[in-house]
């Protein structure tokens, strides 16, 4: 049996696709835009109110380059939630991390993807 290429109706879900897609990045791009504008505004009435200078506030809150150096300092853990035998433990998500119970004991580590209780 020979087979086509490419079906008539996959090549039309593909182009529909595409274009569904382009319409959908160029709404979250006019999104973006109008939230910029309110927040700017937003900023604008916060310094009038609160006597402030409002140009330090856009540079402190909506600098890019800023937010960016304040998420790299950030040097939070999140943890795995575990639950075996009814007891709930929370797990480093790399190999050999820490296990820990409930008051933030260490109770083991996980090697291949099982917690190794201590002794």
């Amino acid at each position: 049996m020979i087979m086509p290429k490419k079906l008539k109706y996959s090549k039309k879900i593909e182009t529909e696709a595409s274009a569904f897609i382009g319409l959908i990045t160029s709404y979250c791009s006019k999104i973006n835009k109008e939230y910029v504008k309110h927040m700017n505004s937003l900023i604008e009435e916060i310094a009038v109110g609160e006597g402030l200078d409002p140009i330090k506030l856009k540079e402190t809150y909506l600098n890019k380059r800023n937010i960016k150096e304040n998420d790299s300092n950030d040097s939070e853990v999140i943890l795995d939630k575990i639950e075996q035998d009814g007891v709930v433990y929370y797990a480093e998500p790399d190999e050999n991390g820490n296990v820990y119970n409930t008051d933030s004991v260490i109770v083991g580590k996980m090697v291949n993807r099982k917690i190794v209780f201590l002794q």
